[in-house]
């Protein structure tokens, strides 16, 4: 970049020193008495403990389970459904669509592991909770991460641990955040 001629830049000096030199005589702008505020109150929102229990989770009809092709050391769900009650701090019912890749192991014997992931919608009385999960089986007892969004703009994020491998029901505790007390 080319520097401006010496003329110019001392001009631009001096106009730089005149509006420094000015700046005690500038007042900043005052809000009139009865002006409306800029912004709407703040809410502060509520973080709330929440404790309920998923299951037993059954399989319904429809998703896939396959082997992929020339891989018969994990099988893969896709879409495939569960559904069961919902008790405790969150009561109704529970609808998961599972995507996984779990090893496989020989049947009637326990031990599949691997990850999982998709989504889930709880229906309350008060309203329908969706979110998605991610989860990991060891020895087929599942660890799961829940988020959902629920009614009056709530969030809820919980841990569920399956009470034994072959149980499928998961108690989960987390916490509840809501936008406006």
């Amino acid at each position: 970049m080319k520097c401006p001629h010496p003329k110019t830049r001392l001009t631009l000096v001096a106009a730089l020193l005149g509006v420094v030199a000015c700046g005690d005589s500038i007042t900043e702008p005052q809000m009139q008495a009865d002006a409306p505020p800029l912004m709407g109150a703040v809410q502060a929102a509520t973080k709330t403990t929440v404790n309920f229990t998923m299951g037993p989770l059954v399989q319904q009809a429809g998703g896939v389970i396959n082997f992929p092709v020339g891989n018969t050391s994990r099988f893969h769900f896709r879409n495939v459904p569960f559904s069961g009650p919902v008790t405790g701090d969150l009561e109704g019912a529970v609808e998961f669509l599972i995507n996984g890749n779990l090893a496989a192991i020989p049947l009637g014997q326990p031990g599949s592991d691997g990850p999982s992931w998709g989504t889930l919608d709880i229906t309350t009385a008060d309203g329908m909770w969706s979110g998605n999960y991610t989860a990991q089986f060891i020895a087929t007892q599942g660890f799961i991460e829940v988020n959902l969004h629920g009614p009056m703009q709530q969030k809820i994020h919980a841990t569920c641990v399956e009470t034994t491998a072959t149980s499928e029901i998961f108690p989960c505790s987390g916490e509840v955040l809501s936008p406006h007390d």
